[in-house]
């Protein structure tokens, strides 16, 4: 069997579509390692503030814990 040959404009077009899918490919791959570094960066910070608020503020929490049940009591009204 003799393998098919292609244009020259049409192997190199090919070339550079091959090309540009992999470089789209490693660009993904990279914005999901960032978006999963700032995540994780993200929860660590927000774990130490709330734990530092916890520690040094509980009076906070149960003001933060009475405001949210206030905003569920308004929303168990029965409206008209």
């Amino acid at each position: 069997m003799t393998a098919i040959s292609m244009p020259a404009n049409r192997a190199a077009l090919h070339r550079r579509l091959v090309g540009a899918i992999a470089q789209i490919r490693a660009q993904s791959g990279q914005a999901t390692s960032e978006s999963a570094v700032l995540l994780f960066t993200v929860c660590v910070v927000s774990t130490g503030v709330g734990g530092w608020l916890m520690n040094s503020h509980p009076a906070w929490l149960n003001a933060l814990s009475i405001h949210i049940h206030s905003f569920y009591y308004l929303l168990s009204l029965p409206f008209p």
